[in-house]
């Protein structure tokens, strides 16, 4: 009975690693040459092993009396693989290996050897010949199982890279809970096990495998196997490959934003293992987030050495870059990076990034333009795309690229506020209107939509509800000149003098040297025939900023009151005059 423990055994670990080689060799294949690094192009079962799948596992089902064969996996840079479709069928690649191999151990029962067993029910050949039927049955039962369209198995692989980014993004937070599921489905929803067995007993059929010495098989496995399976899980482990450990414990670390500790582990696999591409990238990564970018360019830098294609070794070097504000070398990253990965959508965007801060405007708009064309749904691509656009005053466009932006994202309150400034120099009042209000219903705690908003009303003559937005502006932020200011002038539109100058003692208490409320205090005390007191206010804006003020007196209607009194005209005059003096002085030196 040993001897059917020892064959099924043997043909399961046979299994996994042509699973596994299966994902390795078309990962390979597909781009990702650092599987060869890695030491996946192998049958060896030691390279696969894994903490999760071939020992918490499989000792798991051990204790509850089920199935506890090991399991094994291999990490494949997707980021390496070429396009999706090699994404897909790099995880459709080990569920078709083990579905050749079921096919092709079935040839015994197909072609009617199995018949032998009648000879002797205790014979070596009959064991053998019922351990291949079970073989079969477990290798159809665990291709249905990773068909399955759960997060970490082959069947969601295979459909992932055809998700939109919003989704992928959703199901890869449930990824590490994909097999604590699988363990839900399987054990406490029985009629679903029942139905994924009868499933597989009825593909065993087609093939010509007989059930009842699958059965039988079955049966003495589950009574012999125990210690032999803890004894093959337990030799796994110990002589596992340790960098693979080391790796895998790096990339656990930087996923928990334990960048420091991440680096160790990536220097002892890099000390051990010098050429593997992966883990200079994941160090030069970790120090990226460190904000060490010239040790993260020496990093990436290696990476590129091992591997000149490496396209996010470029990316991310390109980035290092452009943080130490070396946009020309930034750019070159990048323009690699896209010799191998043109289709990456990341790449273009942050390209167009670097050209923006250059002002190279119109090619910044094509680097989006690409990024979009990739990725439809790049609302950031969108986004900034319609910043360049108003920056070039092509404000009808850059509406049209902010509506593309909201239909991505509608609840970014930025870009209805963007949106409404772009309306609002278009003189669209309303319509800005509408935008901010959009953007204060998502958020309402930004000072800087209420005031747009307050502006805007005043624009459209709504001085009543321009100033309840200013209002909320002090409120939120209360030492903002711009709300303190204008709603003093809002208050002067209704006639309000005495509330709007109350609102400019407030301001200069808050800020006196703003000369913009002195100067406003002085038209309220005028628009009141208050003579002196205009001109003390008029005198201490003057003060302030004399080039603009004196220029803005003499023509303000404000000022019509008292423009011909001799206080006003001797402060303008005076004021006028000195600098007329001024300037043919410095006329007459040069």
């Amino acid at each position: 009975m040993w001897l059917v423990a020892i064959f099924i055994c043997l043909g399961w670990i046979l299994s996994l690693c042509l699973h596994e080689f299966g994902h390795a060799l078309l990962a390979y294949w597909g781009g990702d040459t650092s599987v060869k690094d890695k030491g996946y192009l192998t049958l060896n079962p030691l390279k696969y092993t894994e903490p999760s799948l071939s020992l918490v596992i499989p000792l798991f089902f051990l204790l509850i009396g089920s199935i506890a064969l090991p399991g094994g996996a291999v990490y494949i840079n997707q980021n390496r693989l070429r396009d999706r479709k090699w994404k897909s069928a790099v995880s459709a690649a080990g569920p078709i290996a083990n579905v050749i191999l079921a096919c092709l151990l079935a040839l015994p029962f197909q072609l009617g050897w199995y018949s032998l067993r009648l000879q002797s029910q205790n014979s070596v050949l009959f064991l053998f010949i019922i351990s291949l039927a079970y073989i079969i049955s477990l290798n159809t039962y665990i291709v249905l199982i990773n068909l399955l369209p759960i997060p970490g198995l082959d069947g969601y692989g295979i459909i992932e890279p055809w998700l939109p980014k919003p989704i992928q993004q959703q199901f890869n937070k449930f990824r590490k809970y994909g097999i604590l599921v699988l363990i839900g489905l399987l054990w406490f929803a029985r009629p679903f096990n029942r139905f994924l067995w009868d499933l597989t007993n009825g593909i065993n059929q087609f093939l010509g495998v007989p059930l009842d010495l699958a059965s039988i098989a079955g049966g003495i496995f589950s009574q012999s196997s125990q210690y032999l399976v803890l004894g093959i899980i337990l030799l796994l482990w110990i002589f596992r490959d340790k960098n693979q450990d080391l790796q895998r414990q790096g990339d656990q670390l930087f996923s928990s934003q334990k960048y420091e500790q991440a680096i160790t582990c990536y220097d002892k696999v890099v000390k051990k293992q010098p050429k593997n591409a992966d883990a200079w990238y994941w160090r030069g990564y970790a120090l990226y987030f460190l904000n060490k970018h010239e040790e993260a360019i020496a990093s990436f830098d290696q990476a590129i050495q091992i591997q000149p294609d490496y396209a996010k070794a470029w990316f991310r070097r390109g980035y290092s870059l452009y943080c130490l504000q070396r946009y020309a070398e930034a750019i070159t990253a990048y323009e690699k990076a896209l010799l191998t990965k043109s289709d990456d959508p990341e790449i273009w965007y942050y390209r167009g990034i670097v050209l923006k801060d250059l002002e190279k405007y119109e090619e910044a708009l094509a680097a989006y333009d690409q990024a979009i064309t990739i990725q439809s749904d790049f609302y950031q691509a969108w986004s900034n795309q319609a910043e360049i656009l108003a920056l070039l005053q092509r404000y009808d466009r850059a509406i049209t690229v902010y509506d593309k932006v909201i239909a991505i994202r509608p609840d970014d309150s930025n870009t209805w506020w963007l949106r409404g400034k772009a309306l609002a120099i278009q003189q669209d009042y309303q319509a800005a209107v509408d935008s901010y209000e959009r953007a204060i219903a998502i958020y309402s705690d930004f000072y800087g939509f209420w005031l747009a908003r307050g502006n805007a009303l005043y624009y459209l003559h709504r001085y009543e509800d321009a100033i309840t937005s200013y209002d909320k502006v002090i409120q939120l932020k209360s030492d903002n000149t711009d709300a303190w200011n204008y709603k003093g002038v809002a208050l002067m539109e209704l006639q309000r003098y005495e509330e709007a100058l109350v609102v400019y003692n407030k301001a200069i208490e808050i800020k006196s040297d703003y000369p913009d409320y002195w100067y406003n205090k002085a038209c309220c005390y005028a628009l009141q025939s208050n003579v002196a007191l205009a001109i003390q206010n008029l005198q201490q804006s003057i003060k302030c900023e004399p080039d603009r003020f004196w220029k803005l007196a003499k023509t303000d209607p404000d000022f019509d009151e008292i423009r011909e009194h001799p206080l006003f005209k001797s402060l303008v005059g005076n004021v006028f005059g000195e600098r007329f003096k001024a300037q043919n002085i410095s006329k007459e030196d040069s």
